[in-house]
């Protein structure tokens, strides 16, 4: 039984395909595809994390911008976890479904840099989990003040140092295709 599980958080077509421009957006994609293809060619689970937005909102449940972006979907089924909140442990089944698999690391990629992959890896670390962030292989936009580079650049940082192994998305799909996580 596979430790390691891939946790996809938030890759749906409003958040790539949003009005906002995603900081290295071909790179992201590509990045996280590369990390996929070795997962699921090594048959490490994936599980997806979905983003339920509110009425009217770009990540609105049934709408075109809450489905998973096309290159990230698999012809396997795949665990789905909807959440309501940044945090996909909050108020979701994610924690039951990862201890029911016997998952014990995360290798994490997604969106939004500072909001969903933060609050995630902090809560994965708080629940014991070991994590290995792809430093490529998450994004989000500019803000008022500070760009997404800046982000991505200091969320590698933070996390890194506390919270997350750091690991290139190109290191990771070698080391998946090394069977270095079974």
């Amino acid at each position: 039984m596979k430790e390691t599980a891939i946790l996809v958080i938030d890759l749906q077509n409003g958040m790539l395909n949003g009005e906002e421009k995603v900081f290295m957006k071909e790179d992201l994609i590509r990045n996280v595809k590369m990390i996929l293809d070795s997962a699921r060619k090594r048959k490490y689970p994936v599980i997806m994390i979905q983003h339920s937005g509110k009425k009217g909102d770009s990540l609105e449940p049934g709408t075109e911008g809450w489905a998973i972006y096309d290159d990230f979907l698999s012809k396997e089924s795949e665990t789905v976890i909807h959440k309501n909140y940044p945090d996909a442990f909050y108020e979701t089944d994610l924690d039951m479904v990862l201890k029911s698999e016997g998952i014990k690391n995360l290798i994490i990629c997604g969106m939004q840099s500072e909001l969903c992959v933060d609050s995630t890896i902090r809560d994965a670390f708080a629940h014991g989990y070991k994590i290995i962030l792809a430093s490529d292989g998450h994004s989000t936009y500019d803000r008022k003040n500070i760009s997404a580079g800046q982000i991505v650049e200091l969320e590698n940082s933070v996390l890194g140092e506390w919270f997350a192994d750091l690991k290139s998305s190109s290191e990771l799909a070698k080391s998946i295709e090394a069977k270095k996580f079974d």
